[in-house]
């Protein structure tokens, strides 16, 4: 069985794993902009919710959305749409952080624009 490793205090990514002290030191630095990729996982909506309560601003994509997920996201206020869209995705303001979620492949067109334009990227991994 796979687990996938991700609460709001220990965020496991691909190039880093944040502790629970490095969590406080980024949640209370100004609030930035975080767009989560594949934001209807379990996961990675509790990581859009635990951010969106902090103060950022919390965008996401996905390419589906149910209930009782999407209800969550939408009852904190969290923006989110259908579909890898880039120009959607910088709407208002460029992100300053991408998160992946581990349904999102390489050939993304949200994940290439961000390696195209130096925007910060991790990747929720899994637990094997």
């Amino acid at each position: 069985m796979t687990d996938y490793i991700c609460t709001p205090k220990s965020i496991i990514c691909q190039y880093r794993t944040i502790s629970p002290l490095q969590y406080n030191d980024l949640m209370l630095e100004n609030p930035k902009h975080i767009h989560i990729i594949g934001i209807c996982g379990v996961a990675t909506s509790a990581i859009a919710i635990a951010f969106h309560k902090k103060g950022w601003k919390v965008t996401g994509s996905d390419k589906g959305f149910f209930p009782p997920v999407s209800t969550e996201l939408e009852k904190n206020g969290i923006s989110f749409y259908a579909g890898w869209h880039p120009e959607k995705m910088i709407e208002g303001s460029k992100p300053d952080i991408i998160m992946i979620g581990t349904a999102s492949g390489s050939h993304n067109p949200e994940r290439i624009y961000a390696k195209e334009n130096n925007i910060s990227i991790d990747r929720i991994i899994k637990n094997d």
